[in-house]
């Protein structure tokens, strides 16, 4: 059997303890589940992280790391605050669809009870991003006045439940042949 580089290591880990955590949930997780289902060694998980707190701090911190790179990578090209919005919904429901687990961690599993001091995901970047994008939205008059926070929380509200009975199964359609109608929905609802 070849022997994994170091990085590749250390990215079986975090991609078992993504999947157990968001399966079992992160109390009912133990680091021997880890080294089961990574067929990592326990030296080389402690190797890269100190404990099982430690492990899923890096691993939130690096997921919402890639996402809000992503996500950028998608919004930063454009210029008005429909478009933004439009291709960051694309990209949430795409990224729903290609790697669920990972978006089951980032929004669903509780980090505060993990690590408290982290700040909670809807104050994150990438939230903060869409604050922005509908902050100038108002000023430029094609979103209606109002707190950008409040809107942003309307706005992602609902294209975060869709993810969510997507991820829990009650929504069948791939979420990318659903894009234009929530987004419309979640336009027309700060839309000015």
């Amino acid at each position: 059997m070849a022997r994994l580089k170091p990085e590749d290591t250390r990215q079986k880990i975090m991609d078992s303890a993504q999947r157990l955590f968001v399966e079992r949930g992160y109390f009912n997780t133990v680091i021997p589940d880890i080294v089961r289902d990574s067929k990592i060694s326990i030296g080389s998980i402690y190797h890269h992280f100190s404990n099982k707190q430690d492990l899923a701090k890096a691993l939130y911190e690096e997921t919402l790391q890639s996402f809000t790179r992503e996500m950028h990578s998608c919004t930063d090209p454009l210029t008005d605050v429909k478009n933004k919005l439009y291709a960051m919904v694309q990209f949430i429901y795409t990224l729903c669809e290609d790697s669920p687990i990972q978006m089951e961690y980032m929004l669903f599993v509780r980090h505060n009870e993990i690590f408290p001091e982290q700040v909670p995901i809807c104050l994150s970047e990438p939230f903060q991003a869409v604050e922005e994008w509908i902050e100038d939205g108002i000023a430029s008059g094609d979103v209606i006045p109002g707190q950008p926070l409040l809107l942003a929380g309307v706005f992602m509200g609902g294209i975060l439940k869709v993810v969510e009975l997507k991820l829990r199964g009650v929504l069948k359609e791939p979420l990318p042949e659903v894009v234009d109608k929530t987004f419309t929905l979640a336009w027309r609802s700060i839309a000015k």
